[in-house]
């Protein structure tokens, strides 16, 4: 077997796991919100199950992607894919940066000064930028071909 089928069929089963991990979690918490009365879930939880629901259905549409684009070695649903978690990334690192700075508030924590707080932002401006790059079409990186799937 050549190292490219390896990647491949690596690739669709690592992505086969994601696409049932999403289908079990997405039924899951489905059958939570359907019956709050069993599982005594109160008003204050539903945000959180509705989360997971939406976790459940982006996982399971991230895994189906991943899993057609292997096996099919179609550019397009690879570029999805890759487009997909690239954005998912980006939202969970600007999600922990948020969560650091309102907890080192809360805890009166006060290591951050101006002049990390200014490379926390060019960083931030850089990755928002490279994303922009990313998910244009007519890009000139993905015309050389220096990223993936492009």
């Amino acid at each position: 077997m050549t190292a490219s089928k390896l990647i491949k069929y690596l690739l669709f089963t690592f992505n086969f796991l994601f696409f049932v991990g999403g289908i079990i979690i997405l039924g899951l918490s489905i059958h939570v919100r359907n019956n709050k009365a069993d599982y005594q879930i109160t008003d204050e939880l539903l945000p959180a199950i509705n989360l997971l629901v939406f976790i459940g259905a982006v996982t399971l549409i991230f895994g189906f992607l991943g899993c057609c684009g292997a096996i099919q070695e179609s550019r397009c649903l690879l570029a999805l894919f890759f487009r997909g978690l690239l954005s998912m990334f980006l939202m969970m690192l600007g999600q922990g940066q948020r969560h650091l700075r309102y907890f080192s508030q809360d805890l009166k924590f006060t290591g951050v000064v101006e002049g990390e707080t200014m490379l926390v932002y060019f960083f931030w401006f850089v990755c928002f930028f490279l994303a922009y790059l990313l998910l244009q079409e007519e890009n000139v990186f993905f015309k050389k071909g220096l990223f993936p799937f492009g």
